[in-house]
């Protein structure tokens, strides 16, 4: 089986071939401002590692937010484009969980509290808990503010965005790598969607529009 992952939903963006239970090729770049100009070329030189060709792919993952608005939406429709041409499924994978993944694969922790930053004051969070050497969503993910998810997440939370909620950060950012394990995981439970349903998940309904029109009706 070989997997391409991608990564844009947070911090710059990451691509990831995963075959055989591991990654076997990653590429990372840490400005927000390059995804667009730096996803492909990136895809192309993980592929190229190993020499495979789109023919040898079994499917396509990619953080499907939240997070960063335009980082989520390049991430959607780059692979929307490249699973429509090639012919291949999607998984769609929380940035969320890919979170919340990480912190369990450098610390071993468990039980966790995703946060990612949302700005206006609000945060995109959700609990998670280990089960077969995956976190697993328990409950929800949400949009809320810094006092409502203090009282509302029930395990420590992880996350450059913690620090917002009052408790330092237990752990940075998620990259490709972290998209590749749930990735696999999901296509191995049949979890896979067609490319016209690999779309993006926002949690809020206004961030198309201006920022002096964002929070009104």
């Amino acid at each position: 089986m070989y997997l391409l992952a991608l990564e844009t939903a947070q911090q710059g963006c990451s691509v990831a071939i995963w075959s055989n239970h591991q990654c076997i090729s990653f590429e990372h770049n840490q400005d927000p401002r390059a995804q667009t100009q730096q996803i492909l070329p990136m895809i192309v030189t993980v592929m190229a590692a190993h020499n495979l060709k789109w023919s040898d792919l079994d499917a396509i993952a990619f953080s499907r937010g939240p997070g960063a608005f335009s980082g989520v939406r390049i991430g959607a429709t780059v692979t929307q484009a490249l699973a429509w041409v090639h012919h291949l499924p999607v998984i769609p994978v929380s940035s969320l969980q890919a979170l919340a993944q990480r912190a369990y694969q450098t610390t071993g922790i468990q039980q966790v509290s995703a946060v990612l930053d949302a700005r206006m004051n609000e945060v995109y969070c959700a609990d998670y808990q280990l089960k077969d050497g995956i976190m697993q969503l328990q409950g929800q993910e949400q949009l809320l503010d810094y006092q409502t998810a203090e009282k509302t997440l029930c395990f420590p939370k992880v996350g450059e965005a913690a620090a917002l909620l009052g408790q330092p950060n237990h752990d940075g950012i998620a990259d490709a790598r972290d998209i590749a394990v749930l990735g696999a995981y999901d296509y191995a439970q049949g979890r896979s969607v067609s490319a016209a349903q690999a779309l993006p998940v926002y949690l809020r309904d206004n961030v198309w529009k201006k920022i002096d029109q964002q929070g009104k009706p």
